[in-house]
C-alpha cells in the first residue's frame, strides 16, 4: 500500500463495523476520510473514481465483516 493511501485505509478500517451493518459485500470508494459513495462492483467504484479524481490515489475496498489473512508458504523445510 502506498504511504498515499494510507490515511483512507485508517478511516476504512475505523468505520469497518459500520459499514457493514449496512453496505456489507459492496466496494466503498474513499478519498481522504470522505466517504464517496458505496457500489456493488469494484468496477463501477473505479470508474467513480477516475471519473471524479482522475488519475490519482484513491481507495477501494470491499465491504466484509473481517479483514482477510493472507498465509504465504514459503517452501522453508
Amino acid at each position: 500500500m502506498t504511504v498515499a493511501l494510507k490515511q483512507e485505509y485508517k478511516f476504512f478500517l475505523s468505520h469497518l463495523e459500520e459499514f457493514s451493518q449496512k453496505h456489507l459485500h459492496e466496494f466503498v470508494l474513499i478519498k481522504g476520510e470522505q466517504v464517496v459513495d458505496f457500489f456493488s462492483s469494484y468496477e463501477k467504484a473505479l470508474r467513480e473514481g477516475l471519473k471524479r479524481f482522475g488519475n490519482v490515489p484513491f481507495f477501494i475496498e470491499e465491504v466484509k465483516k473481517e479483514e482477510e489473512v493472507h498465509y504465504f508458504y514459503h517452501g522453508i523445510k
